[in-house]
């Protein structure tokens, strides 16, 4: 699902440096009947006899206009209306996501994460556990009786009785759509976004209100316009103008919907006031003519919302996958110039890679068939062995290919057995690899730097080998974005002493790159837990700080802040020599290993 959504924004991107503007020039007459004295009014040229037109050059621009010189305005249509629109149907993930991004600016993960904290429940400052909406992944728009017979109070309580539909609203889910869980809404409509405004912050407030909103709005009647359209003849050239006045509100008094409003064209002429009351064959005189000069537009690059619309249109992944999707191609595939999403040099090669080796998978419609697929499997219509049979054949010759795609042979020696290098393109870009594979495992970054089998813990890339002022050391490819480092790996058995407090795991030996000796759980990076001291495995009684054993034997508190302390009983002096007998040092760590249970001392003897 990623690789295509991937592949959707990179084809977009293609089609936009590809793309090549067209010149057209838009032609505005303002018109007005003069003899009945009604307002001018202005109209668009749209079309030439049947077909739509739009003078292509400065010339052919002068030429419409002289023959306009020689004709007359009169109007050849005119179509008055009662014009509905019917209230938007309440939130799925999809339509969730595409709406935040709209009108608040959120990010499909951002509204997902919010989401989830309404749904939860948040933490009030008098000290309540408040959950505000209904489950936020859900690609169905059923809503429950008593929510809908509340709703219908409410609109009827607040706004009136005519804002109330005669007939209650209904919506039909898409086909496919789970209809386990209800679409999203809030839990108790008593609780308004001016309430909630005291109780949450900013961002889940503006969420909020949103899906209140357009819960309420989709229960509520449908808005009514009085609207005209008419068209303009003039030696064949057809002009157009249009205008619609509110005539009742209904839903749109609560919500505005932005997905389902009109994109209004640049190029379209239309007033929020009525034309004037003009019938067939009436002629207009011309006030004025504007001509400009305009370029056809690539298309949009994809934003969260787009994106997510297209993903849902084309049946790619399911609601809870798209902000997963859309989180996962801006790590390292996509990236953002304020609401738009550019694709990284690398994407060009994973997706040119992908689409010439996984030619099925990477169909769009491969995941809507896989998700058909599944869904059967699921209600016992189908053997998912069979689905797996027919697909994996196919898969594991595509893979084999694939490992293979764009190696080209380099005139780079391997520094470890002299053979060539290969260049190869893997997960994190193109990279070197010894061609004796797999009697060498050499391999190096395109800079030459040699590249380790150790994974980043903070992002995952393969470490590289660099030299420092202490030796070498293993660093992040992704400098300065990643900034971890690591110290050199060594086949060398780990050296161990104490016992981690917090996991109960042996703590292993390590060196700083200033030389000095400090101690790191065998549990890394599962545990992250690290001291300059010995710790016994034990926790101070009096704060629960870490127990550790210092050089000389002591038993102390790792907090600085706690007194805690358990002196070790002094070695015993052998009269005979008046030597003490020491205690036993290893040659390479001066503290001696402590036991897999808690040491204790016995301090009852006073000498």
């Amino acid at each position: 699902m990623q690789s295509v959504a991937l592949r959707l924004v990179v084809e977009r991107e293609r089609e936009i440096t590809s793309f090549v503007p067209q010149e057209y020039w838009n032609l505005t007459a303002e018109l007005q009947d003069l003899p009945k004295q009604y307002a001018p009014f202005k109209a668009l040229l749209e079309k030439k006899g049947s077909k739509k037109y739009k003078p292509s050059s400065a010339e052919e621009t002068a030429q419409v206009l002289a023959a306009l010189e020689q004709g007359k305005f009169v109007v050849s249509k005119v179509k008055k209306a009662i014009a509905k629109s019917h209230a938007p149907a309440p939130f799925t993930t999809s339509s969730l996501q595409q709406d935040a991004s709209t009108k608040l600016g959120f990010t499909a993960p951002e509204t997902m994460t919010l989401a989830q904290h309404l749904y939860e429940g948040i933490e009030t400052e008098n000290g309540d556990h408040i959950a505000f909406i209904t489950y936020m992944r859900t690609d169905s728009v059923r809503v429950s009786k008593e929510a809908q017979e509340r709703a219908l109070e409410r609109i009827r309580e607040v706004y009136g009785a005519e804002y109330a539909p005669e007939k209650p609203n209904y919506y039909a889910s898409k086909k496919g759509a789970q209809d386990a869980h209800e679409a999203i809404r809030p839990n108790d409509l008593s609780m308004t976004p001016e309430k909630a405004k005291g109780l949450l912050d900013k961002k889940h407030y503006a969420l909020y209100k949103l899906v209140y909103e357009r819960f309420l709005a989709s229960q509520m009647a449908e808005a009514r316009y009085n609207s005209m359209q008419m068209e303009i003849d003039n030696g064949g050239y057809v002009f157009k103008a249009s205008g619609k006045v509110l005539l009742f509100a209904g839903f749109t008094a609560v919500y505005q919907d932005a997905s389902a409003q009109k994109k209004e064209d640049e190029d379209e002429i239309s007033s929020e006031k009525l034309l004037p009351d003009l019938n067939e064959g009436d002629a207009l005189d011309l006030v004025s003519m504007k001509k400009e000069q305009k370029f056809t537009k690539p298309p949009l690059r994809y934003t969260d919302a787009s994106l997510v619309k297209a993903m849902e249109e084309k049946g790619i992944g399911r609601p809870s996958t798209y902000a997963t999707i859309i989180s996962k191609l801006t790590q390292k595939y996509v990236k953002k110039d304020g609401k738009y999403m550019l694709p990284t040099p690398i994407a060009y090669d994973v997706v040119d890679m992908l689409v010439k080796c996984f030619v099925d998978v990477m169909d769009v419609g491969f995941t809507a068939g896989m998700e058909t697929k599944l869904d059967d499997i699921e209600e016992g219509d189908v053997d998912w062995r069979k689905v797996i049979g027919d697909f994996y054949p196919g898969f594991e010759k595509n893979l084999r290919q694939a490992s293979a795609y764009g190696d080209e042979l380099t005139e780079t020696t391997c520094g470890k057995c002299g053979h060539f290098m290969i260049r190869r393109m893997g997960k994190f870009g193109k990279y070197l690899a010894c061609s004796n594979y797999p009697e060498c495992h050499n391999i190096l970054s395109e800079s030459k730097e040699e590249i380790s089998a150790v994974r980043c813990p903070k992002c995952g890339e393969n470490m590289v080998v660099k030299s420092g002022k202490f030796g070498r050391f293993l660093a992040c490819p992704s400098y300065p974005d990643c900034k971890s480092t690591m110290s050199m790996p060594t086949d060398e058995e780990p050296k161990l002493a104490g016992k981690c407090p917090e996991c109960g795991a042996a703590m292993t030996v390590r060196k700083s790159k200033k030389g000095k000796v400090y101690y790191s759980c065998l549990g890394y990076p599962d545990c992250k837990f690290m001291s300059w001291d010995v710790p016994t495995g034990d926790k101070c009684p009096e704060c629960q700080g870490a127990l550790v054993q210092t050089a000389r034997g002591n038993v102390k508190c790792s907090n600085k802040d706690c007194s805690y302390r358990i002196k070790t009983e002094k070695p015993k002096t052998d009269k005979a020599t008046k030597k003490s007998n020491p205690i036993p040092m290893d040659d390479d760590f001066a503290p001696p290993p402590l036991m897999d249970e808690p040491m204790y001392f016995d301090f009852s003897d006073e000498e």
